[in-house]
């Protein structure tokens, strides 16, 4: 059970998430696009907020925090989860 995403042809499991309202801050993007992203966290656009990534697993790779993977992965602004 659980939740991924397809981000540049491989599977992402999403193992923790959290909602974050939208108040203005960021750049509204299209429907699953990476709206802000930093070192330690990554906030995805849903239809009126964003999903705050928390823990995610890559495709045949470990469990790990958004952190380790930001560290390994190279996010970017737009970056699509479909």
């Amino acid at each position: 059970p659980g939740v991924y995403v397809w981000w540049n042809g491989k599977k992402l499991k999403i193992h923790k998430a959290r909602v974050v309202e939208d108040r203005g801050q960021h750049t509204v993007q299209s429907l699953g696009s990476v709206a802000y992203k930093d070192s330690e966290s990554i906030l995805v656009q849903t239809h009126k907020n964003f999903l705050s990534l928390i823990e995610v697993q890559p495709e045949s790779k470990p469990r790990m925090s958004v952190a380790e993977f930001l560290r390994g992965y190279p996010i970017k602004i737009k970056d699509k989860f479909v």
